[in-house]
């Protein structure tokens, strides 16, 4: 992911690997509002090890109209080619570990036209799987404190992330969820009473 922000994002530690650049790094501390643009040349995983800043939010340049921003959580994918703008509030710096996947590792197991959809887009803006958690916390463990073959181990971990990342998206509906499609329960209601108040007046 390049920064198109004036302040760069600070590399702390790195790991280079065949199929996985693997980094911890701080995010700039800018406030009150912050508000970076990045355009990712790679599958950017990211898992925060500090607090994010406070309505850490997430807006995907080339499919989300300007003012549409989602929650960005503990852990975010950002695909292939995409253009995200993030923002949020307050001056704190903010560390994450940071693993860029290649595309060769991450399309063995997932059809990168599967996440262009819309669900699947702001589904990769907050990761809950315990999986995927356990495993960017054992490469920061590593990229933190290496040891003995922890080239290798990182990379076996970054192979078993490509999987688990396959295994999330195809779990997750392509359909848009029930705040985009459909009718809300209180439309349906009005609907509901309409539709009565009509048979009445026929009956």
């Amino acid at each position: 992911m390049n920064s198109l922000n004036p302040n760069p994002i600070t590399v702390i530690q790195e790991l280079l690997l065949p199929q996985a650049t693997v980094q911890l790094v701080n995010y700039p501390a800018k406030g009150p509002v912050q508000e970076t643009m990045h355009e990712c040349d790679e599958y950017w995983l990211d898992l925060t090890l500090t607090p994010r800043p406070i309505n850490a939010q997430a807006n995907y340049l080339n499919h989300w109209h300007p003012g549409r921003f989602e929650s960005l959580g503990r852990i975010f994918l950002v695909p292939r080619g995409e253009m995200l703008c993030v923002r949020g509030e307050g001056s704190k710096q903010q560390t994450s570990l940071v693993c860029k996947l290649s595309a060769s590792a991450l399309h063995e197991w997932l059809d990168c036209e599967q996440l262009s959809t819309d669900a699947r887009l702001a589904a990769c803006l907050n990761i809950s799987d315990g999986r995927i958690h356990q495993l960017l916390n054992r490469m920061a463990a590593e990229v933190r404190d290496p040891g003995l073959g922890s080239e290798a181990l990182t990379e076996l971990i970054s192979a078993q992330l490509a999987i688990e990342l396959g295994r999330f998206c195809n779990g997750i509906s392509p359909r848009l969820n029930n705040s985009t499609q459909g009718l809300n329960e209180r439309q349906l209601r009005l609907i509901t009473e309409r539709c009565r108040k009509l048979n009445r007046r026929l009956a």
